[in-house]
């Protein structure tokens, strides 16, 4: 019995943009896999391996509406609607 041979294609620049658009639409593993053929599996990775987190705001999670903010989490403690956050994680 031969063993399986499954030949490696590592993803194109294509299907990275592919990937990011699909991160910035809010898109699913499932569908920006689909979109590209390849496995949920494989974005994940991609995702995960390749990852670098942002942080929009300048003060994160130290504003207790910080979740609720309608001003696009863009925290400064000059914020009219700036509270402090009472977790003491900070």
């Amino acid at each position: 019995m031969k063993p399986k041979h499954t030949t490696f294609k590592p993803l194109t620049l294509e299907d990275r943009c592919t990937i990011l658009s699909g991160i910035n639409q809010g898109d699913t593993y499932r569908s920006m896999a689909k979109a590209i053929g390849k496995a949920p599996s494989t974005v994940a990775k991609e995702i995960r391996l390749h990852r670098t987190l942002v942080s929009r705001c300048q003060l994160p999670l130290a504003c207790a509406d910080y979740w609720r903010c309608q001003r696009g989490r863009t925290c400064s403690l000059s914020c009219s609607d700036y509270r402090p956050s009472l977790s003491g994680c900070l």
